[in-house]
């Protein structure tokens, strides 16, 4: 008797792998033998009962009895992620108002927690939705409401499976990007699909997948997006600015996808432009902090490189002493907040801004992670003998050329013997040559189009900003980027990029010392260990200087 495996089965009958096991191992298909680990079956079978009882079991719910709405709503969330952040539970709750009979709660809205481990990867997370596939919670009524990864997971596992269901809607998906960053990256390159043409069989399994999708995204390039949803997508929603449509970006709420859900329960034609227009109405705080912070890129905000560098001071500090290490963060910086919590390290954090500290916990990825927070201004630091590591980002910056001599002698005064003293800063090069606008974009053009012009022109054009005290004129600096564009110096990708950086808010000074005397003021304090440079683009104007208390 000639056999085939449980693939070959799941295509010749149109069922699920998953759904030839469980016949398998219910009985229900004769002669069906495992061999080790894994079930064989009769050729020569030419059908298979298909009804929900043998191939599921009793389903444990009916979604007509469940909800008084036309579909049932899944919402997936990306890596790391979990069932309360972003606007998931604001949608869970919206949606469930839509059922007039009062009869849906917000908690029959499925929201599944899948695993956020270090260890996780695509087979634990299909294995959780398996099981909502295989006892019919998910079924042919369902709509998937994916954010990040969640698009690509669920894609991938539709047609694997075969399963068929009503509907998607896709919200950033990150699918095929290697970030850079290896605790997401081991983790998203086990759901990866063979090619982006894998995505076209989806349109098999879905009567639409809806995708919104963004230009300024801070983890997922917008090349990477648009072969999603050119694969992918039935219809788009482009929204501009919108970040990754996580609360970092100022999405608490998502009325867009609250009117698009509406339009498909009244069983209306989608229009693009009607639902594009939706409002998202996100606090000041919210918006202020989406231009300023989760917009920047390197080198206004710490790179992988960059803490890699700062990773090798510290395994060199520790073979001199393995006891666990202090550190405290000037500034509420999530970068040096998530690398101290993975280094095991004691973290304080000093800040006199409660409410921006606490706003950037939106962007943390360990959110739980412990720490001690000092509300004062970080420019007073004052304490004796107690970190063996003070770490920040651009914190000169935040100075002015009298008060950095006082405020190293205080950050050496506040680390221990042999500690360490880490922050990366624009300096003025002792023979440096101002460019002007046309040299700046000239080369970019050039030689650098197709990399992010915030870490290839950022440099170059803060230079041409300064007054005669070395203070940065961002206003000046905006100016200069739209004239630009007038002057077709530059094309609208790269204005927008530039210009969404919230340079228009940015009222406060910024001091670029010179390098030389930076340095002279160090050494009057620490011993210059080492002047280190990373692998980004740009890094040869930004030294990383590393100090060590004397």
């Amino acid at each position: 008797m000639e056999y085939i495996s449980i693939r070959q089965a799941s295509d010749k009958f149109n069922l699920t792998t998953r759904q030839i096991r469980n016949l398998c191992q219910s009985g229900k298909i004769p002669g069906a033998t495992k061999v080790d680990n894994m079930w064989i079956i009769p050729s020569s079978i030419t059908t298979l009962s298909k009804s929900k009882k043998d191939l599921l079991g009793s389903k444990i719910n009916n979604s007509d009895e469940i909800y008084g709405l036309k579909y049932n709503y899944v919402i997936i969330h990306g890596t790391f992620g979990h069932p309360g952040e972003n606007w998931f539970p604001w949608l869970a709750e919206e949606i469930a108002k839509l059922d007039k009979s009062g009869k849906t709660q917000k908690e029959d809205i499925l929201i599944p927690h899948f695993p956020s481990s270090a260890c996780s990867d695509y087979d634990s997370w299909k294995s959780v939705l398996m099981g909502y596939i295989d006892s019919g919670i998910v079924n042919k009524k369902t709509i998937f409401i994916c954010h990040s990864l969640g698009p690509l997971f669920v894609s991938r596992v539709l047609i694997e499976e075969k399963v068929n269901v009503k509907g998607m809607i896709s919200v950033e998906a990150a699918a095929n990007h290697i970030m850079g960053n290896p605790a997401f990256d081991n983790i998203n390159k086990t759901f990866f699909v063979p090619s982006w043409d894998y995505l076209n069989k989806l349109k098999s399994y879905v009567d639409f997948n809806y995708c919104f999708y963004t230009d300024n995204d801070p983890h997922v390039p917008y090349n990477i997006l648009k072969e999603y949803v050119d694969h992918a997508a039935t219809k788009t929603f482009f929204i501009p600015n919108a970040g990754h449509f996580n609360e970092a970006s100022g999405y608490k709420t998502f009325p867009q996808l609250l009117e698009l859900i509406k339009t498909i329960e009244k069983s209306e034609v989608v229009d693009e432009e009607k639902i594009q227009e939706v409002e998202i109405n996100t606090t000041a705080w919210d918006k202020k902090l989406s231009h300023t912070w989760t917009n920047m890129t390197w080198p206004n905000r710490p790179s992988i490189s960059e803490l890699s560098v700062y990773t090798d001071i510290l395994r060199k500090s520790q073979k001199r002493n393995l006891e666990q290490k202090s550190c405290l963060i000037l500034g509420s910086n999530v970068e040096f907040r998530d690398w101290a919590y993975e280094e095991n390290l004691d973290v304080s954090i000093m800040h006199n801004n409660e409410n921006y500290h606490l706003a950037t916990y939106r962007e943390l990825r360990h959110k739980n992670a412990p720490y001690k927070i000092i509300l004062r201004d970080w420019r007073e630091i004052d304490f004796d003998n107690c970190y063996d590591f003070i770490v920040g980002d651009a914190l000169i910056g935040n100075l002015d050329n009298v008060k950095l001599d006082d405020f190293m002698k205080r950050v050496s005064k506040s680390l221990k013997p042999g500690g360490y003293f880490l922050s990366k800063s624009y300096y003025f090069p002792q023979d440096y040559k101002i460019k002007t606008p046309e040299q700046i974009f000239e080369e970019y053009n050039k030689n650098e189009k197709f990399f992010n012009p915030i870490s290839c022109c950022i440099f170059d054009l803060t230079m041409l900003s300064l007054d005669k005290n070395n203070i940065v004129n961002f206003q000046k600096i905006n100016n200069i980027i739209k004239n630009a564009y007038k002057k077709q110096l530059i094309d609208k990708p790269t204005y927008e990029k530039l210009s969404n950086i919230g340079l228009d808010q940015m009222n406060y000074k910024f001091y670029v010392p010179n390098y030389t005397d930076y340095i002279n003021i160090a050494n009057k304090y620490f011993v210059v260990e080492e002047i280190k440079f990373t692998n980004d683009i740009g890094s040869e104007n930004f030294p990383l200087v590393i100090l060590r208390k004397k």
